[in-house]
């Protein structure tokens, strides 16, 4: 659910009302190891423990969840660089993968995220798609939050119809 805040508005150079966003997502325990979740007003998915911790893997792993929010993220980051940017862009592929370790006795923490944005454009826009990838690690603000730590890795392969 996005909702716009009373007051928080201001007006970019592009002229649009930019607005804080708010989201809201609501488990509820499905009576045994996992629960439903309802995101916004009307989407909805199962997340369940993995049968490694005694769940019955009928839904989601949160991590999967997590990774895939960020793999989101990077990907409708870069679509939205790629607009402004007129990117002639023929293919977009966005892999993200998550490490979980139990370095101690604190319990499970992540221990890696390497995400890789696959590319796919005209050999003269190259030096743009480039443009484009640096944008989106600036402004996905997923990845700029657990940029932070030092477990994430961004990287890039592009590609154009010369080099299939």
């Amino acid at each position: 659910m996005v909702q716009r805040r009373k007051g928080e508005t201001c007006v970019p150079e592009n002229g649009r009302e930019s607005v804080e966003l708010s989201f809201r997502a609501d488990l509820a325990w499905n009576g045994s190891t996992g629960a439903r979740v309802i995101l916004g007003s009307s989407s909805s998915l199962s997340i369940d423990m993995l049968p490694e911790f005694g769940g019955k893997g009928e839904g989601f792993c949160p991590d999967e969840l997590f990774f895939a929010s960020i793999g989101g993220c990077l990907l409708e980051t870069f679509l939205f660089v790629q607009k402004k940017l007129r990117l002639d862009l023929a293919g977009l592929r966005v892999v993200v993968i998550g490490e979980v370790g139990h370095p101690d006795a604190r319990g499970y923490e992540l221990t890696s995220i390497k995400a890789i944005i696959h590319i796919k454009t005209s050999c003269e826009s190259v030096v743009k798609a480039e443009e484009c990838v640096r944008l989106t690690r600036d402004f996905c603000h997923l990845t700029r939050l657990i940029e932070k730590s030092t477990i994430f890795e961004l990287t890039s392969k592009i590609s154009t119809s010369s080099n299939e």
